[in-house]
Parts: C-alpha cells; sequence; structure tokens
C-alpha cells in the first residue's frame, strides 16, 4: 500500500462496525531498559531459558515505543476505527506492589498514545491485564478510554503459564525447561484467582468510575470452535462440548453467569478445582459486565479418548486435530501461522 493510499473499512460490514487492530504491550513495544521500565516476566521467561522461545525476545520487539507515531499513521491507512492495546504493569508500576511508586514516564506514553489514537479518530479499546498486570490506572486514563477489558485470555495464561509452561512464568512440573510447578493444581488455582481478580477490577469499575467516566467494562475470553471428529459416533459430539466447556466454560461459567465451574470439569478435576466460597459467588453475582469479547482463531474437530484422564489433563480428556474421520479438513491453510 502506497504512503499516502488510504485504506477504507471492508465492504458488507455494518456501519457501526468498529474494524481495527489489537496488539500486547510485551509482543510490540521493546525499549524495555527505557522510560524507567522495571523488568517483567516475560524479560526473565525469555533471557532464562532462550531456547523456550528459540532465542527471540521483547526488548526490541517492533520498536513501537520509539516509532508508536508510524504506527498510528499505519492503522489510519489501514482504515481503523478501533485499536486495542495493553498496559504495561512494568512499565507503569515497575517494582509491581500495590504500594510502590508510579513511573510517570510510562504514563506519559500511554497518555500520548491515548491522545494520539483520538486525535486520528480511533477508538482507543484498553487491556488492564495483557499478561502483565498494572494497578490503579483507570483514573489517569478513565477521562479519555471508555472501553476496558480487565483480562486478556485467562485459559492461556492458566494453561501455558502454569501448566504446559510454555508462556511466562514458565511454571511446569511437566517441561523440561522449568524447573518449578505443579501441573495438576496450579492451573485451576491460578485460573480461579483470575476470575476472582476479574469480578472485583469490574465491580470497583462500576462503583467508582463509570458513573464518571461513562465508560464500560468486560472480558477478553479465547477459545475454538470444535465439531466430532466422527458426526456419527454421540461419544464424539460429547467430546466437542465437552472441549468448548473446559476451553469456554471454565471461565465463562463464573464470569458470566455467576455459576460454578461446568459439571463436566468438576466430574473430571474434582478437588484440583478450587470451590467458590458464598462470598466469592456474591462477589460475581455483583460483577455487572457491558460485552464479552472472544478471542477466535480456529475451528477443530474433538474425539474422545479411550484411555483415562491424566491428572494434568485440564481438555477434557479429548483429542482435537484439523481433520475429520472421512480426512475432511477444516479448511485451506492460510500460510498465516
Amino acid at each position: 500500500m502506497g504512503s499516502t493510499e488510504a485504506a477504507k473499512t471492508p465492504k458488507g460490514l455494518p456501519s457501526d462496525f468498529q474494524w481495527g487492530f489489537a496488539t500486547a504491550s510485551y509482543q510490540i513495544e521493546g525499549g524495555v531498559t527505557e522510560g524507567g521500565r522495571g523488568p517483567s516476566i516475560w524479560d526473565t521467561f525469555t533471557h532464562l531459558e532462550p531456547s523456550r522461545c528459540n532465542g527471540a525476545s521483547g526488548d526490541i520487539a517492533c520498536d513501537h515505543y520509539h516509532r508508536w507515531e508510524e504506527d498510528l499513521d499505519l492503522l489510519v491507512r489501514y482504515g481503523a476505527k478501533a485499536y486495542r492495546f495493553s498496559l504495561s504493569g512494568s512499565r507503569i508500576i515497575p517494582v509491581g506492589g500495590r504500594d510502590d511508586p508510579v513511573n510517570e514516564d510510562g504514563i506519559a506514553f500511554y497518555n500520548n498514545l491515548i491522545d494520539g489514537l483520538l486525535a486520528r479518530g480511533i477508538t482507543p479499546w484498553v487491556t488492564l491485564y495483557h499478561w502483565d498486570l498494572p494497578q490503579g490506572l483507570q483514573d489517569r486514563y478513565g477521562d479519555r478510554v471508555k472501553n476496558w477489558i480487565t483480562l486478556n485470555e485467562p485459559w492461556v495464561v492458566s494453561i501455558h503459564g502454569f501448566s504446559k509452561g510454555d508462556d511466562a512464568p514458565g511454571r511446569s512440573s511437566t517441561n523440561k525447561y522449568c524447573a518449578e510447578g505443579g501441573s495438576t493444581t496450579e492451573p485451576g488455582i491460578v485460573g480461579h484467582s483470575l476470575i476472582l481478580s476479574h469480578a472485583a477490577a469490574a465491580r470497583l469499575y462500576n462503583k467508582d468510575f463509570k458513573p464518571k467516566q461513562g465508560g464500560q467494562i468486560g472480558i477478553a475470553i479465547s477459545g475454538d470452535y470444535f465439531e466430532p471428529w466422527d458426526s456419527e459416533d454421540p461419544k464424539d459430539h460429547e467430546a466437542a462440548e465437552t472441549r468448548m466447556q473446559f476451553w469456554h466454560g471454565w471461565f465463562a461459567n463464573p464470569m458470566l453467569l455467576a455459576q460454578d465451574y461446568p459439571s463436566v470439569m468438576r466430574a473430571q478435576l474434582g478437588n484440583r478445582l478450587p470451590t467458590f466460597t458464598k462470598a466469592q459467588l456474591a462477589l460475581l453475582r455483583e460483577t455487572e459486565l457491558d460485552f464479552y469479547a472472544m478471542n477466535y482463531y480456529t475451528s477443530q474437530f474433538a474425539r474422545r479418548r479411550t484411555t483415562p484422564a491424566l491428572d494434568t489433563d485440564y481438555q477434557g480428556n479429548v483429542d482435537d486435530g484439523s481433520e475429520t474421520k472421512a480426512v475432511v479438513s477444516i479448511g485451506e491453510l492460510s500460510g498465516v501461522l
């Protein structure tokens, strides 16, 4: 696309559709030692054992920290009406504690980014936690940001950070590169904590910030869609539903319905899933969300396993793949991944 050529929103979309793009701080910013930023768990994760990430890190990434104005101009060229980004806790509260000092250089960086978006007619959507937790931020940005997402993809954090160990903080009892972790119990504990932190943040926003700022708050959950591997086998139909309950329902049931975890999860995991107390259930019932964001990547086919579930399994004892029993694919390879 030429530098003067303006892109348009894709045809066929409703007039109020917010065509846009999404990023995450560690994936694009770089500048990890600049502007008062402190180290994050992803810095440690990528440098402590570089082979886990094929030697890659976010030290430079897309150099967004230095090139953010160019990036915003690029969004304009692409016809973006919305832009979702995350706030780096390491850039805003470098030490990370509740009472630790706020880094004003980090605050200024995001202030400039928000103002730059608005000046270009692009609506900011801000993720508070994209695997790097900031605190006490809404009062600094809320006058201009009206769309808040408490957490991004809690399933990924729970499974890849605390079961498989291939994401920060890299805790796993099955991954040879991880020195610590408990893949049997930690995913359930972490997921439970994320659900409660989400509810607490949303309740706080609704009580103290929404009346003054007029914004909205929601959650971004990820998950694939599953069809049965064998369309004639009831067990594979059950497997498809089970797989989605272990992915979507794990967080959607408590967050959106104020209910306990899906029954299929309770049946398999037992006491590996924490129990919601009466006070916690009351907190969930008090948490009103304005929207539910779904990060969808692909579809898969599910097949029931015939062997007992491993005690490290948090996926419903289901095999998944891209082809059916009749060797029908989910679709053509895109070449993107």
